[in-house]
């Protein structure tokens, strides 16, 4: 009679056992590096848009009014020549980055999933009007271990 002993049959089903269960970790572990790194790329997408936007705005002002020559904060107020956007107001509060034009309302420069942590404005000098911008952020509910971190730093002057 042909067959497999009760031994080879427990042998092979340990093998195939141990096989699938290697496949499975080997997954895991492809499908954690894909979403941090997805997670990476939002940040730095986000993060790197708010700055685009502060620079743009800066270089389009007519003077930096806040904050005044070799102060530091956390709001940058920006002078423009139009009526709508004047004052443009840069500010940060409750891991929200956010910006108000004129007398409209206040809009956020990044999205929900991304805390900034810090923005400093250091006012450089007067002529011309120049500051320098640091943003850190990360991701929002995110586990600590795995978090991803990004701190940009930036100098911008007001071209005229």
């Amino acid at each position: 009679m042909k067959g497999f002993t009760l031994i080879e049959t427990l042998i092979y089903t340990a093998l195939v056992g141990l096989i699938l269960s290697s496949v499975v970790v080997t997954m895991n572990t492809v499908l954690q590096a894909r979403n941090k790194n997805q997670a990476s790329l939002m940040l730095e997408e986000n993060m790197r848009y708010a700055l685009r936007r502060i620079i743009t705005r800066t270089e389009g002002a007519n003077n930096i009014t806040i904050p005044a020559a070799g102060g530091s904060g956390s709001t940058l107020t920006l002078a423009t020549g139009s009526v709508s956007t004047n004052p443009t107001v840069f500010g940060f509060g409750a891991g929200t980055l956010s910006i108000t034009e004129g007398a409209g309302a206040s809009q956020s420069l990044t999205g929900s999933h991304i805390e900034i942590t810090a923005v400093t404005f250091t006012r450089l000098s007067d002529t011309p009007p120049a500051v320098r911008i640091q943003i850190s952020g990360h991701l929002r509910n995110a586990r600590a271990s795995s978090d991803a971190t990004m701190t940009l730093d930036e100098t911008v002057s007001i071209r005229r």
